[in-house]
């Protein structure tokens, strides 16, 4: 029992740690927590990188992001504003 619950605060602090607005990627992790919580990352370019996400998670699995458009456009980055030269 102690095992699990490590495994599920362990998955919880790495999930709460990352990103909200992370670039959209075509595949999520759908990663079980506990009783009717799961958490979901739409971070993984590929299948294989979200199943190694997944492996040991428990009941936790991949699925296809239904957000991702491949022809979307990236974000523009900020830019940086010149800072003044003093001398």
């Amino acid at each position: 029992m102690r095992i699990v619950l490590a495994s599920l605060v362990a998955v919880a602090a790495v999930v709460v740690s990352q990103p909200a607005l992370a670039a959209p990627a075509p595949w999520c992790a759908k990663l079980s927590l506990g009783e009717d919580y799961i958490a979901e990352r739409c971070e993984y370019k590929t299948f294989e990188a979200c199943l190694q996400v997944i492996a040991g998670q428990g009941p936790s699995f991949c699925v296809q992001n239904p957000a991702y458009n491949p022809n979307a456009a990236p974000e523009p980055r900020a830019r940086r504003k010149a800072q003044p030269q003093t001398r």
